[in-house]
């Protein structure tokens, strides 16, 4: 071989490693950035959001518990109508309706929180989750907030459809996409480094 071929066969190997190593920190620079970008959605939108809905998803179990326990109390059972069990009645039913209401006050609060957690954070929220959030989430809110302080006569809501506190559908969009968030982290964390780091 003269120095000729043994230098181009040098300078080749050198030029292949070095595409190669070009190509592996590319690839290992991506992976980063999307870690780093699912990690600020996670921590200014979806977890927070995540942790808001978690709480009015309790929130709603607690109040469907007083719904139940009303239901079997004072629907279910036959009471006497003598005056003083009337009244003792009539006292209990408005605490327990009023308590059953202190938690959808709270879910409600929740909701304030949710908006303006999106009004800030919307450029964290994937596009298409747009849809889920402004057809379960705003539309419901803006309804309330509307029809609540316009006192819309009951027989025109029903005709303009209900309205939700807190749309299944969102709880569980935005609980699912968490999930999914974490979750993609974690298998580049692990793709990264062999093993988790978190």
């Amino acid at each position: 071989m003269t120095w000729i071929n043994v230098l181009v066969s040098f300078i080749g190997g050198g030029a292949v490693g070095a595409i190669l190593n070009w190509i592996r920190a590319d690839l290992a620079d991506k992976r980063l950035r999307r870690i780093k970008y699912l990690e600020d959605q996670l921590i200014n939108l979806y977890g927070p959001l995540n942790f808001i809905i978690s709480q009015s998803s309790k929130l709603f179990e607690i109040e469907s518990k007083f719904q139940r326990a009303y239901k079997d109390e004072y629907i279910d059972k036959t009471y006497s109508e003598e005056k003083l069990t009337q009244e003792r009645l009539e006292e209990d039913v408005k605490k327990t309706i009023k308590i059953r209401n202190e938690y959808i006050i709270q879910v409600s609060e929740n909701n304030l929180k949710i908006k303006e957690l999106l009004d800030k954070s919307f450029s964290y929220l994937d596009g298409e989750d747009i849809d889920l959030v402004m057809n379960y989430f705003y539309e419901n809110f803006i309804r309330l907030q509307t029809e609540e302080r316009g006192k819309v006569p009951f027989i025109i809501h029903k005709h303009v459809g209900d309205i939700s506190f807190l749309r299944p559908e969102f709880i569980e969009g935005i609980r699912m996409k968490f999930i999914k968030k974490k979750q993609e982290v974690e298998k580049l964390s692990v793709e990264k480094w062999g093993r988790s780091t978190r």
